[in-house]
């Protein structure tokens, strides 16, 4: 079920107006209707997969009493237990058959090993991720043990989140999820307008421009360079627009349900340095793997041979938790090689004086997205060498293009426009430019249903 559907519409309807029917004295009766909700919604996919998301909830609220029994010095062994088991069920559905095709790269013909062919469970890299940090957090004295045991089903099932995040720290789910019986609606004005900007982006600006895109890199080869690296850009948005389009909804539908969950994109766009962008991009992807392996890797606390190392195997394995492929590898490699590029300046990037650097971060951002839109590393090389030597080739139809300008116009008024309300310049227009996303998406919205990119992660 995805939420730019007449289908999930009515599902938050009946959800929402459940929620808050059922009386506030009643909070457990609020937390098992929205487990029910949650876990129907994940059902929609594969209800197989509804045991896989039972099992990772059970196991970390049961190793959530150990800590409670095991005395401080064992401790660690309870963190081991849950991020070998997490990490495992993640292994296995993810990397199973990556290491099998790798494998039989190497083995040439000679011998063939049979690939698994299982699905990937939608949402599986969320969810282990935020069930694993849960041990991890009250091993650190960040979070306390949560006793009771629906309100951890929906800490780990919650809809508007589950599938595409952002990933939530208990220290900071939990409890607003021990409030439910007190929930009111969070500034419904504003989540109602994080909902419709949502949409705006997923259905008018991504799902238009994800045709074209494809069209591109289907075949890069046959394509000039200034084509290619127009389908770069327009990836960037593409991307951009669907995953935080997917976020601004995810808020804004918690925020109806009296929830607040974390900002995930801060204008990525607009940083100035490789640094300033991971500071905007996936923001609980990019803390989670800085709180989480950067710095209990040793950070940059042990030289600056160890620091480049460190970020090094963070980005490497942030590209692998994208997915199991090379391009996905390649991608972590060359953002863990500017990161380490941008430590031996002389001078820091990110400052206000270096806006002027701006258009140089977002050319080497837009060429490190090529990877994640190709389907095999042959079509990566196909348009760097595209790209880079400049050749010649087809261009995309221009009836594909009106629409695709229609939609840069529009997304970078919109981006401005909402840059601009976030520093209060014309707050108090919110209203009229909800209505504008509403008007926008019912008459520009792509025809087609499209899915949301990071489901398949």
């Amino acid at each position: 079920m995805l939420f730019n559907t007449v289908e999930f519409f009515w599902f938050f309807l009946i959800t929402l107006g459940l929620f808050y029917a059922l009386p506030r004295s009643r909070p457990t009766l609020r937390v098992l209707a929205l487990v029910i909700a949650s876990y129907y919604f994940y059902a929609c996919w594969k209800p197989v997969y509804l045991l896989l998301l039972l099992f990772s909830s059970l196991l970390d609220y049961g190793l959530g009493f150990l800590f409670l029994k095991w005395p401080a010095q064992r401790h660690k062994y309870i963190v081991l237990i849950s991020a070998s088991c997490n990490l495992g069920i993640l292994a296995f559905f993810k990397y199973t058959d990556f290491f099998i095709s790798t494998i039989n790269l190497l083995l040439s013909q000679e011998a063939v090993l049979p690939l698994t062919g299982h699905e990937l469970p939608v949402g599986i890299s969320f969810y282990t991720f935020q069930t694993m940090s849960y041990a991890i957090d009250i091993k650190r004295g960040e979070t306390k043990v949560e006793r009771n045991f629906l309100r951890f089903l929906l800490y780990v099932s919650f809809f508007p989140q589950l599938v595409a995040g952002p990933i939530e720290r208990a220290r900071s789910l939990l409890p607003a999820l021990q409030n439910l019986g007190e929930a009111r609606p969070l500034d419904w004005p504003v989540a109602v307008h994080q909902i419709a900007r949502g949409l705006f982006k997923k259905v008018v600006i991504a799902d238009n421009l994800g045709p074209v895109v494809e069209q591109i890199f289907r075949s890069p080869g046959q394509f000039s360079g200034e084509m290619v690296l127009l389908g770069a850009i327009l990836f960037s948005l593409e991307i951009y627009c669907d995953f935080s389009g997917y976020t601004d909804m995810a808020i804004g539908l918690a925020a109806l349900l009296g929830v607040r969950l974390g900002l995930n994109f801060q204008f990525p766009y607009f940083a100035t340095s490789i640094t300033d962008f991971w500071r905007r991009w996936h923001i609980s992807l990019s803390t989670w793997l800085r709180d989480y392996l950067y710095i209990p890797l040793g950070g940059n606390r042990s030289g600056r041979v160890r620091t480049y190392i460190n970020l090094m195997l963070t980005m490497l394995l942030g590209g692998l938790w994208h997915g199991p492929s090379w391009n996905f590898v390649l991608w972590g490699f060359l953002h863990g090689f500017y990161l380490a590029i941008e430590r031996l300046l002389p001078f820091r990037p990110g400052r206000p004086w270096s806006w002027f650097l701006w258009p140089f971060v977002f050319l080497l951002v837009t060429l490190t997205w090529i990877p994640f839109v190709t389907s095999s590393f042959s079509l990566t090389l196909q348009a760097f060498e595209q790209i880079f030597l400049w050749q010649t080739g087809e261009a995309v139809p221009q009836a594909s293009l009106t629409p695709v300008f229609l939609c840069l116009a529009l997304f970078s008024l919109f981006e401005l426009c909402e840059y601009s309300g976030q520093r209060g310049l014309w707050t108090g227009l919110r209203g009229a430019l909800t209505g504008a996303y509403v008007a926008l998406t019912t008459f520009l919205g792509a025809g087609e249903v499209r899915q949301f990119i990071y489901f398949a992660f």
